[in-house]
C-alpha cells in the first residue's frame, strides 16, 4: 500500500497574495479604530515587509510592530490583531485564491481508489483549510503551526507518516516548492513528486526528486506502478493468510481500476 501527502502551499492553487491583502486590510482597520494616520512612511514600511513574515504568529506580530511602530502596540493589541488577521484572511481566500483546474479531478480519482492521503500545511490553519475546501480535498490536514514546528522539519514529516500509518518510503509527497518542500521531504525519507508547472530548474547539486510532473494530470503516470505493486502485494498477503480456510477464495484478476487502457496522462490506474 502507498500513501500520498500534499503540500498545501501553492500546490493546489495560486494564493495571489491572500495573506498580504488580509494584512493590509487589518492595518487600515486598526488604524481607523485608533485614529492613526497611515502616511507615506507607514505605507513604505508596509511595502518592505516580506510576505514570508505573514505566515506565523511570531513573525506576524513583528510585521504589525514594523507597520505601526513598537511603542503603539501592546500585548493585547497583538492578540487581537492576530485574531482579526485570521478571520480577514480566511474571508479573502474566496476572492484571491485560484485553484489549478487539474487538481480537483486528480484528487477525486485518488479518493475513488481509496489511497490514504493527507495534506501538510505550513501556513495558518483557518486559511489553508479554506483553500483545501475550495479544491475539494477531503483528506485530513496536518497543520505544522499547531504542532509548533515548521512544515519542512522532520517532526512534521514524522506526523505525516503517523497519520498515514505507513513508513516514510511508502509515502509519495507532492509539492511545488523544490527548495522548501521537496528537498526536506526527501531528506526525511519520503518519495517525492515535484509539481513543476513553469519548467524551472531543480536546485543544482541536489538529488533530483523521484518524479517531476508539469501538472496534476500526470500524477497517475507516477503513482500507477507503486499503487498496483502495493495492491498486488496486499492481495498476496491476504490470499496466503486465508488459503488454509476451506471455501475462502480471493480472485486473482487485477483490480478493474488497473485494467483500464492507458491513454491520456489523466487516466486513473
Amino acid at each position: 500500500m502507498i500513501g500520498v501527502a500534499f503540500a498545501l502551499h501553492e500546490t493546489f492553487g495560486m494564493a495571489n497574495g491572500t495573506e498580504r491583502i488580509a494584512f493590509e486590510r487589518v492595518v487600515y482597520q486598526f488604524a481607523g479604530q485608533r485614529g492613526l494616520n497611515i502616511d507615506s512612511t507607514v505605507v513604505e514600511r508596509i511595502a518592505r515587509i516580506d510576505d514570508a513574515a505573514l505566515f506565523s504568529p511570531a513573525t506576524l506580530a513583528e510585521a504589525f510592530s514594523t507597520a505601526f511602530g513598537p511603542t503603539l502596540l501592546h500585548g493585547a493589541d497583538a492578540t487581537w490583531l492576530e485574531a482579526l488577521f485570521r478571520m480577514t484572511a480566511a474571508g479573502a481566500v474566496g476572492e484571491r485564491f485560484v485553484p489549478f483546474d487539474d487538481v480537483a479531478p486528480a484528487l477525486h480519482k485518488i479518493a475513488a481508489l481509496h489511497v490514504p492521503r493527507v495534506a501538510l500545511s505550513g501556513g495558518w490553519p483557518t486559511i489553508d483549510q479554506r483553500k483545501a475546501d475550495l479544491v475539494g480535498f477531503e483528506g485530513s490536514i496536518i497543520f505544522a503551526q499547531d504542532l509548533g514546528v515548521a512544515a519542512s522539519t522532520p517532526a512534521a514529516f514524522a506526523r505525516v507518516a503517523d497519520a498515514l500509518k505507513l513508513p516514510a518510503d511508502r509515502i509519495w509527497f507532492v509539492a511545488s516548492d523544490a527548495q522548501g518542500e521537496i528537498l526536506p521531504a526527501a531528506a526525511a525519507g519520503l518519495r517525492t513528486i515535484w509539481v513543476n508547472r513553469n519548467a524551472a530548474e531543480f536546485p543544482a547539486g541536489r538529488t533530483a526528486p523521484d518524479a517531476t510532473i508539469g501538472s496534476f494530470a500526470q500524477l497517475f503516470d507516477v503513482l500507477r506502478e507503486p499503487y498496483a505493486r502495493g495492491l498486488l502485494t496486499l492481495r498476496h498477503i491476504l490470499r496466503t493468510a486465508l488459503d488454509w480456510r476451506p471455501g475462502h477464495f480471493i480472485p486473482v484478476d487485477d483490480d478493474p481500476a488497473l485494467d483500464e487502457p492507458r491513454s491520456d496522462a489523466g487516466d486513473s490506474p
